[in-house]
């Protein structure tokens, strides 16, 4: 594996504010976050979560979906794709707008609300997402620079990034300022913060998706705002 292995078992989010909220915390703080996870996440299996930075914060989370429960996200989005906004991009994507009452993208919003200790009422629509082979994401960032953007929601406080389909080789999402270079393995799902714990925009959260050298690479995305979001699709889809 290509990322650091900074692997801390049993890790809870909310902990994790608790005991670093302004600062990376040191062995110690680690340590006791870790301890004090058991008792109060409610993930169903934190020993699959990994640290992968700190600053700014990364976790990975391993088989937080089935792969039955990613192939039939595909079925279920699948036919609506379509050419993405922003002219940067080839892939095709969709936000999952007439299936916000599906049972299993209730329970997915339910499960990631759980593991990021964020109320579901801040998550965007997801988002639906394939890449076919050559096609890549440049390096950007998920949160917005202009007010106009922002609103009473406030801006895009964490991202959720889920891999349903790994492609046969390539399509790795990379975080330059940690030297992070984390492999689409079906099934996992990468949480990434946004903005600092005071509410600064993190540069450092700057990510890219490497180009896709073989096969076809589906994910799906859950963008959380600092307030209540509105359920209606993002107002800059050229940032997705």
């Amino acid at each position: 594996l290509h990322y650091p292995l900074r692997r801390q078992r049993q890790m809870c989010i909310r902990d994790s504010y608790k005991i670093g909220y302004n600062s990376v915390p040191n062995e110690e703080t680690k340590k006791e976050g870790t301890e004090k996870q058991t008792k109060k996440s409610g993930v169903s299996h934190p020993e699959d979560i990994s640290v992968i930075s700190w600053n700014p914060r990364i976790f990975l989370y391993h088989n937080f979906l089935s792969k039955e429960e990613c192939e039939y996200i595909i079925s279920l989005g699948g036919s609506e794709i379509s050419k993405e906004k922003n002219p940067l991009l080839t892939t095709m994507g969709t936000y999952l707008i007439e299936h916000q009452e599906d049972s299993l993208v209730l329970d997915i919003e339910r499960r990631i609300a759980e593991w990021t200790q964020i109320p579901v009422q801040n998550g965007e629509i997801l988002y639906l997402r394939k890449f076919e082979e050559g096609d890549m994401f440049p390096e950007h960032i998920d949160y917005f620079s202009e007010p106009q953007y922002i609103g009473e929601q406030g801006n895009r406080l964490a991202s959720v990034y889920m891999c349903l389909q790994e492609p046969i080789r390539g399509g790795e999402i990379v975080f330059e300022s940690t030297n992070a270079k984390i492999p689409c393995k079906t099934g996992d799902a990468l949480l990434y913060f946004n903005l600092s714990p005071g509410g600064d925009v993190l540069k450092e959260s700057a990510h890219a998706f490497l180009k896709v050298e073989e096969g076809n690479m589906w994910t799906l995305t859950k963008w959380i705002r600092q307030n209540t979001a509105g359920r209606g699709e993002s107002r800059q889809a050229e940032h997705q």
